[in-house]
């Protein structure tokens, strides 16, 4: 089961770097994170020629996902916070420690989960050959990731 929820987070992690890619421009990565949803939503509409019910649905997936990612960047800061107050200590305290990372593993666990089950409804929307569209593209990007590995 876990390896299968592995292979699912891979491939989840694909698409959305293939759609951040995609839309991969010098504005890009200046942008808030509602105009990066838009520009993907925008490059994954037109590829993939989603007609308006599935526009609409993708829309109510990407406003569902920003706004859980805006929740948990609120969240973020208090961990490092809290971090770095403990690093200032004369002591580390490793029961603590160990619970700090459990509690982050446990947020991103939650956050992997939520992105799968988006991405199942996204999935779910398309066509067949919508999906084999998307899947050549995911191809396509594995197959240049590959080149830059060593």
């Amino acid at each position: 089961m876990k390896n299968i929820q592995k292979n699912i987070f891979i491939f989840v992690l694909v698409v959305l770097t293939v759609a951040f890619t995609v839309t991969c421009e010098d504005k890009f990565h200046k942008m808030s994170p509602e105009k990066k949803a838009e520009k993907i939503v925008e490059k994954l509409s037109s590829n993939l020629n989603l007609d308006d019910e599935q526009k609409q649905k993708l829309n109510q997936i990407k406003d569902e996902v920003v706004a859980k990612m805006k929740a948990n960047m609120k969240n973020r800061g208090s961990f490092s916070k809290e971090f770095a107050e403990d690093i200032k200590s004369d002591t580390l305290n490793k029961e603590k420690l160990l619970q700090f990372l459990k509690d982050r593993a446990d947020k991103r666990n939650s956050m992997h989960e939520f992105m799968v089950d988006k991405f199942i409804e996204f999935h779910a929307i398309l066509n067949p050959e919508q999906r084999e569209k998307l899947a050549e593209k995911i191809e396509k990007f594995g197959n240049r990731f590959k080149k830059h590995q060593h």
